[in-house]
């Protein structure tokens, strides 16, 4: 038996209801998901769409800074290492002998082990050897192949709307340091 008019008009309203309330259902999962909607109580559906665009713009923004951030602190590990390998293959430098008269010009940091910057002295031999700092890689090879990994958004911890206000905890994948732009 077909269905009335007021029967087929029903079942449409019913129809676009759940529709409606199922897209409403959305829109407040995407509210709560934003950070940057936690001080509403219930945003409109402009406010949602609005504040949704502005968090995807910014997370693209940061992407890319800590991107480039990234690269930049790859590009100085390579240079750093470069500097410690060619710095470990270099000949020990004399130094004059400490008997010397004009020894009286030489800064008293070589005599402190202390207080000399990594740099000890062989009272020995008298040489001057830089002494390398102490990694926590076993060798250059494994630092060099280290990988950075930015957090993603979803593993922040955000207290706050704004973007300046947004607090990221320090892990071995995201670094401290790499918040001081943000």
């Amino acid at each position: 038996r077909p269905l009335s008019k007021a029967e087929r008009r029903a079942e449409h309203n019913a129809i676009e209801r759940a529709r409606r309330e199922n897209l409403n259902t959305k829109f407040q999962s995407l509210a709560q998901a934003l950070p940057n909607l936690i001080n509403y109580r219930r945003p409109s559906k402009s406010q949602i769409v609005e504040k949704a665009l502005d968090w995807v713009k910014q997370s693209i923004s940061r992407e890319e800074r800590y991107r480039y951030q990234v690269l930049q602190l790859q590009r100085e590990n390579k240079r750093l290492l470069a500097q410690l390998q060619s710095t470990m293959q270099m000949p020990s430098v004399p130094m004059m002998n400490a008997s010397s008269s004009s020894n009286t010009n030489i800064p008293h940091m070589y005599t402190d082990l202390s207080s000399n910057n990594g740099w000890s002295i062989n009272n020995t031999t008298q040489y001057m050897v830089p002494t390398p700092q102490m990694t926590p890689y076993s060798s250059t090879e494994e630092l060099t192949k280290q990988d950075f990994h930015s957090k993603s958004d979803d593993e922040d911890n955000v207290s706050s709307a704004n973007e300046d206000d947004i607090e990221y905890q320090s892990s071995p994948g995201h670094p401290s340091y790499l918040d001081q732009g943000s």
